[in-house]
């Protein structure tokens, strides 16, 4: 979308109407980042770079924080099955002792 703003093939009286339904109603969606890219054309050409990085190194940094916190809730309820296992085993020995 910022590609065909930018190269004029679609014209941003176009998208407008759209684009204040929908800073209006999900303000963190696709087209007020696009309109806001075109808005701050200066600051995005001098700081760009710096912006994609800080894009990309934080979402890097969720996606691994999300698959640590999944690896270690996964082994935790994997532990806690294999000891309710193993006390449901203990159980049915000592009963078939009795």
């Amino acid at each position: 979308m910022l590609i065909l703003l930018m190269s004029g093939a679609i014209k941003v009286n176009w998208v407008r109407l759209g684009a204040k339904f929908v800073l209006g109603e999900l303000v963190l969606m696709f087209i007020p980042l696009m309109m806001s890219i075109l808005q701050y054309k200066a600051l995005f050409i001098s700081k760009g770079w710096q912006l994609m990085l800080t894009i990309i190194l934080s979402t890097a940094m969720v996606m691994l924080s999300s698959a640590l916190t999944f690896i270690m809730v996964h082994r935790l309820q994997r532990r806690l099955y294999r000891h309710q296992i193993h006390k449901a085993q203990l159980n049915l020995k000592n009963n078939d002792n009795v």
